[in-house]
């Protein structure tokens, strides 16, 4: 299965789109077409892992933007090969990886956001010091149709995740509203 282009799983995931290249793929895809390209599931419950490069800024102004580009594809490789088929995933210039995980429980999630960061801190290395890249990690899970907000939830959780540095948070269930 071939992965679907990243503007369509920027748009899913409601981050803000580069520019495309003229020519490529994913000029050709506007926002309104990755609408009707809407997940396979509607119902059901689903988790949303919002992932975040540690210490994304200094990095980039020790390393340069060029270095930090090619870290965020290379963390894009690794998350997507622990991934199941039904799973997408979506990344911006911050660092900052969400990914869509239907009909996963918030404990498979909690699993798979631990695995995704420890094989990324034993793959992916920066700079002549070879540091590893580390990721924070914020969850959240809930019905599929309150998308939208457990995507919020996710980058809140994330950003306390990297406040606390205690790995991956769980944000607030929006079915207990």
């Amino acid at each position: 299965m071939v992965p679907p282009p990243l503007h369509f799983l920027n748009a899913l995931l409601g981050l803000r789109q580069p520019t495309p290249q003229r020519g490529s793929a994913d000029a050709a895809l506007t926002p309104d077409a990755a609408q009707t390209l809407a997940p396979m599931c509607t119902a059901g419950e689903m988790a949303v892992l919002a992932l975040g490069v540690e210490n994304f800024h200094s990095l980039r102004s020790r390393l340069g933007a060029s270095a930090m580009k090619t870290a965020l594809e290379q963390v894009a490789q690794v998350i997507q090969l622990h991934l199941s088929p039904n799973e997408r995933q979506g990344h911006n210039e911050e660092g900052i990886f969400l990914i869509q995980c239907p009909g996963r429980s918030a404990s498979s999630a909690h699993l798979l956001a631990n695995r995704i960061c420890c094989a990324v801190a034993g793959q992916i290395m920066l700079g002549r010091e070879h540091r590893p890249v580390r990721l924070s990690a914020g969850l959240a899970q809930g019905p599929m149709e309150l998308r939208k907000t457990l995507l919020t939830q996710a980058q809140t959780a994330l950003q306390a995740a990297r406040r606390s540095a205690t790995g991956v948070r769980t944000g607030h269930h929006p079915s207990t509203d």
